[in-house]
């Protein structure tokens, strides 16, 4: 697979104008592609009269001109060393291949839409994933067609020349086009946000019909079957490693975490997150490929900035900061990787084919200019895992550490483990999240060093215990630690 998408990259290659490798950056990562957007100025060549078909020459130059500001919908190719991406949905939206580490990009696919014999252009061609066997890039564009109610209105001037045209209520259809052959199919019509699970066996995505209005509905499919039914998923989600279950944001709950099972069922409560805490509200989901995180595009709150000119300073509302999060299932706890500032924002985040790295889409915006550019950025594992730990502060010995519990979320059971820096009396106690004591584990002198504990969800007289978030609290001499745990049932 690999040397089939390497030959790929350099049958396609075609030179660009001063594409570099993008800078490293200690906190943010590695820029993946930095084009020079000046030097687009200036055509290479006339541009194509309109409702022609453009020149290879003229649609090179101006694909990678819209790349050098918009670099959007990353997917990871199965070699791991090569991205997917689109450069937006300008008239000549286009797939292109670009090498992770350093290197050309290769534009793959642009689409068309030929109206009456005159080309009108597109919307755009946004990759989504990879077909499970890694031969095709999945990808969501629109098509033209008149009788489910596309409508298109072409403009020509004075001189009955062709000038432009307008369309309204194209068809969305998810395609795939092969790596080795750029031969395209379809796959489904009249739908969106598509994704296969981990093993190829599902492939859900939205069916989007027009009967005045839009009605999405979250379809999953068997693909050894074709067998299809529904879920009362909303529109961000993702597969849990073990593609047993369906993850996705409940914005009626404030944007927490559910769980259903793909094969349907009653959902779960995963994050029981309250007021500003970072979990409130997701998007952009993606499971670790080892199960243990699920990534994220949260809310900040609102931001704003300021720009000076000749006229003076001049303040304005950019909305919310969207943040990128990582929610653990070991610990319970959420991370976040960036500092945020006013104009700048990180989202649309997705793992390498091995767990190791992550890529994700930076953006920096002032009321001029705006500027979006993926990134890649190690994903370690175990200095994450240490991130997670609960904090220890400088008053608390050495080697004192609730490390968490595993598998988080639990049913019936789960393993809570700890570490000790000297032998003596412990104890370490299940709270309720109000704060009433639910469970006593340990309460004895321990020995030095690393302990783990199980509870079987039960209190101290025997009787099961509800759904919910619980507290796990570790003391030993006046030192505690505590960390959220979550039951499901």
């Amino acid at each position: 697979m690999k040397n089939g998408i390497v030959l790929l990259l350099a049958a396609c290659f075609l030179v660009s104008a001063a594409s570099v490798f993008g800078d490293e950056n200690e906190v943010y990562g590695q820029q993946v592609l930095a084009l020079d957007r000046e030097s687009f100025q200036n055509y290479p060549v006339p541009w194509p009269t309109p409702g022609t078909k453009p020149s290879d020459e003229w649609l090179e130059w101006e694909t990678r001109r819209t790349l050098a500001s918009y670099q959007l919908n990353p997917v990871w190719l199965p070699d791991g060393q090569t991205i997917a991406c689109s450069n937006g949905a300008g008239a000549y939206s286009s797939i292109f291949l670009v090498p992770v580490d350093g290197g050309d990009p290769v534009r793959f696919y642009t689409c068309f839409w030929v109206y009456q014999g005159y080309y009108i252009g597109s919307t755009y061609n946004r990759p989504a994933c990879m077909t499970p066997d890694g031969e095709e890039i999945v990808f969501e564009t629109h098509i033209i067609d008149e009788s489910r109610g596309t409508q298109v209105t072409l403009h020509f001037n004075s001189d009955g020349a062709y000038s432009g045209c307008g369309v309204s209520n194209p068809v969305p259809v998810i395609q795939a086009i092969n790596i080795h052959t750029k031969e395209v199919r379809t796959l489904v019509e009249e739908a969106a946000n598509c994704k296969f699970s981990h093993n190829g066996k599902y492939f859900a995505y939205f069916n989007q019909t027009y009967d005045g209005v839009k009605n999405d509905n979250f379809v999953v499919q068997d693909t050894e079957t074709g067998c299809e039914w529904t879920l009362p998923v909303n529109w961000e989600y993702c597969f849990s490693a073990d593609d047993e279950y369906i993850i996705y944001a409940d914005y009626t709950n404030g944007g927490q975490l559910f769980r259903i099972p793909v094969a349907g069922g009653a959902p779960e409560q995963i994050t029981f997150d309250t007021g500003d805490e970072l979990t409130t509200v997701h998007s952009s989901l993606e499971c670790s490929p080892d199960g243990k995180w699920i990534l994220f595009s949260g809310n900040g709150g609102p931001r704003s900035n300021t720009i000076s000119d000749s006229t003076g300073s001049h303040s304005y509302s950019m909305g919310a900061i969207p943040k990128l999060c990582a929610y653990n299932f070991y610990t319970g706890e959420t991370i976040e990787f960036f500092p945020r500032a006013p104009a700048i924002s990180s989202r649309w985040a997705i793992f390498s084919p091995d767990g190791t790295r992550f890529c994700y889409v930076y953006e920096n915006s002032d009321q001029r200019h705006q500027s979006i550019e993926i990134y890649v950025k190690d994903f370690d594992c175990s200095s994450v895992n240490m991130s997670l730990q609960t904090a220890v502060d400088a008053s608390q010995p050495s080697g004192f550490a609730l490390l968490g519990n595993y598998p988080n979320p639990f049913n019936p059971s789960t393993t809570i483990e700890f570490t000790l820096p000297e032998a003596g009396f412990a104890d370490l106690v299940i709270y309720s999240i109000t704060g009433q004591k639910v469970r006593e584990l340990v309460s004895d002198y321990m020995t030095e060093g690393r302990h783990s504990s199980v509870w079987d969800s039960r209190d101290d007289f025997g009787q099961p215990v509800s759904a919910g978030v619980y507290v796990s609290r570790l003391r030993m001499n006046g030192t505690a630690a505590s960390i959220k745990i979550t039951l499901m049932k």
